[in-house]
C-alpha cells in the first residue's frame, strides 16, 4: 500500500496520495509503514509549493468523479476551470488532455 501511495505522489496525484497515506497511518498505527506515511503526509501538506498542486489534484478528481458518473458537460466545465485556476500544475496538463478528449468526442 505505500509503495502505491508513493507511486501515486510520484504522478503529482497529491489529494489521492494524501488520502492514501493518511488510510496507512491510521490501518497501520504503530508500526513502520504508519510512521513513514504520516512523516510523508506531513512533509507533501508543509510544502507550500505542493499546495497548489494539491489544490488542484483535488479538483481533478471531481471532475473525474463527474465524467465517471456520465454528467460529461459538468465535468468538461470543471476541467476547463482547472486548466485557468491552476495553469502551469500537472493537474491542469491533464485536464487540457482532459477537454480536449471530451470535446472531440462531443464532434
Amino acid at each position: 500500500k505505500l509503495d502505491g501511495a508513493v507511486k501515486t505522489e510520484a504522478d503529482f496525484e497529491y489529494a489521492s496520495a494524501l488520502e492514501q497515506y493518511d488510510a496507512i497511518a491510521d490501518g497501520y498505527y504503530g508500526l513502520k509503514p504508519a510512521d513513514v506515511a504520516l512523516a510523508k503526509a506531513k512533509a507533501l501538506r508543509d510544502n507550500k509549493a505542493v499546495k497548489k498542486e494539491i489544490e488542484a489534484s483535488e479538483a481533478i478528481e471531481a471532475a473525474r468523479k463527474l465524467e465517471h458518473d456520465g454528467k460529461n458537460k459538468e465535468a468538461l466545465e470543471k476541467y476547463r476551470l482547472i486548466v485557468s485556476k491552476w495553469k502551469g500544475t500537472k493537474a491542469a496538463e491533464k485536464a487540457k488532455k482532459k477537454v480536449d478528449e471530451l470535446e472531440a468526442k462531443k464532434k
